[in-house]
């Protein structure tokens, strides 16, 4: 036993260190750069493999980047199944690129990606994923532009090793990235954070993958929008299920939603599409689409409840299901009310899990301890007590399909010199991977040790504890590093 601890040191050394090194080059050039962009550019893509390795067969994307003024960009993208029968698998992880003008509308595009993920079964083993592309785009309107181009992607863990064809868009919305850049009339600006739980009711004669019938199924998740008016908003969201016959499910789905009414109670009908499956729910390739209607109640100055009820279905199987949900919603751009600016805090991890004697399924043979890659975006009610969205995805470890969402609550309190401390009480979604989740409901708690290198860079080390609420499974110690960058709007 005294040799435990330098074993788990020894086994994350074993990754290859040009994919850690890549990771936090990534991520730290991502995180101190954050109040230098210049932009933010949302992208989705879709590229179809040039050879059918597994179910896998192609490839939908969403990237949220932050751009500069030498053409570099970088952000985080999640990769999912859209080809194929594979829907369910999901790869999230870190993009980094550089745009290379050749005229006035056409620019030279090359780009890296490295993250994890994996799911519908087609990533038995790790479920590290590299990316390359280069690709040519063509600017249509001012913030709008086409792209096409060509990869190299390789799955670990699974069979997939293969060039792919892409096709793309991407916009560049006018969005308040700084509280020192001035706000124009029509301006977007983050507006608010909303954590919610919901059901997926399924209609009758759904059937699963493996032919049964398909239960219902109950969610967590966290939706984060923004507006540049009164009535409508964007939106993206993802939810993960923790109760029901859904084990491993999740989706990730971008919206828009319109409000009418007036100050105590507004109604709201909005709209979805993105991508999801995992478990034994069958959504074929993955694409769903959701129609719904609500309301908006205010509940205090920044907090609002918000009730509603949407038609969720997969575009290409059988599918549906009706999905009532409750939700607190974080309003942060509520400038008649607000009297200082809204401060938040993004964080990149590498997890490390010491997994314990029931954390995979019975029959499962493996044993590595999986590391994840970790983002987290902490919302502030006032200097130190904080809301908390985090997600992670599987690098290593033999659990490729492993993912984790969770929200919960912190509080942070500062110490000597430029130490500080926070304790985290959290609750969410887990599955995949062979790891034995009963259901997916995880509740867990975490303490972090921080160090602030500036008021922009903060390096930060912590250790976790999760466990599945229900049943003897997984319940794995974690030990964490990261960086943290606090900043405001």
């Amino acid at each position: 036993m005294k040799f435990k601890y330098l074993g788990i040191v020894n086994q994350m050394m074993s990754i290859h260190l040009y994919y850690v090194v890549v990771l936090f080059l990534f991520s730290s050039f991502g995180l101190v750069s954050i109040l230098n962009a210049k932009d933010i550019e949302i992208r989705t893509g879709f590229e179809a493999f040039n050879k059918k390795q597994s179910t896998i067969e192609g490839l939908n994307s969403l990237s949220v980047l932050w751009r500069f003024d030498n053409n570099f960009y970088v952000g985080q993208s999640i990769y999912s199944a859209a080809l194929g029968d594979a829907g369910g698998a999901f790869l999230w992880g870190y993009e980094m690129g550089k745009r290379f003008p050749i005229s006035s509308n056409y620019a030279l595009n090359i780009s890296n990606f490295i993250g994890g993920g994996g799911g519908a079964a087609q990533v038995p083993g790790d479920g590290l994923m590299l990316r390359s592309y280069v690709g040519i785009s063509k600017k249509l309107v001012p913030n709008l532009s086409l792209e096409t181009g060509v990869s190299h992607l390789v799955i670990r863990g699974s069979d997939v090793d293969t060039s792919a064809i892409n096709l793309g868009l991407s916009y560049v919305p006018d969005i308040v990235l700084q509280r020192k850049q001035k706000t124009k009339p029509g301006q977007f600006k983050l507006k608010a954070v909303r954590p919610a739980v919901r059901a997926f009711y399924v209609l009758g004669g759904v059937k699963s993958r493996s032919q049964t019938k398909q239960g219902n199924v109950f969610l967590s998740g966290a939706e984060i929008s923004f507006s540049n008016n009164a009535n409508s908003e964007y939106f993206i969201s993802a939810d993960g299920a923790f109760e029901g016959d859904g084990e491993g499910y999740m989706n990730v789905m971008l919206g828009s939603r319109r409000f009418w009414g007036n100050q105590y109670i507004r109604p709201y009908g909005d709209f979805s599409v993105g991508f999801g499956g995992g478990g034994d729910i069958d959504t074929g390739p993955g694409a769903i689409g959701s129609l719904g209607v609500g309301a908006n109640l205010p509940f205090g100055e920044n907090v609002d409840l918000e009730f509603g009820v949407q038609s969720v279905m997969a575009l290409d199987s059988g599918f549906k299901a009706l999905s009532p949900y409750a939700r607190a919603s974080l309003v942060l751009n509520r400038m008649n009310l607000r009297k200082k600016e809204q401060k938040l805090q993004y964080t990149t991890n590498l997890n490390c899990q010491i997994a314990n004697s029931h954390f995979r399924k019975a029959g499962n043979p493996k044993t590595a301890n999986p590391i994840l890659n970790s983002s987290s975006m902490d919302v502030f009610f006032d200097d130190d007590t904080y809301f908390l969205g985090e997600a992670q995805t599987v690098m290593w470890g033999d659990a490729g399909g492993y993912a984790i969402g969770l929200i919960g609550l912190g509080q942070n309190y500062d110490l000597m010199g430029n130490w500080s401390i926070a304790f985290e009480g959290k609750f969410g979604a887990a599955g995949g991977g062979g790891v034995q989740t009963h259901g997916g409901l995880v509740v867990g708690a975490g303490l972090e040790f921080d160090y602030k290198f500036t008021n922009k860079l903060i390096l930060s080390t912590g250790v976790d504890y999760l466990r599945s609420l229900k049943g003897v499974g997984m319940a794995p110690k974690i030990l964490k590093l990261g960086l943290k960058i606090p900043f405001e709007i």
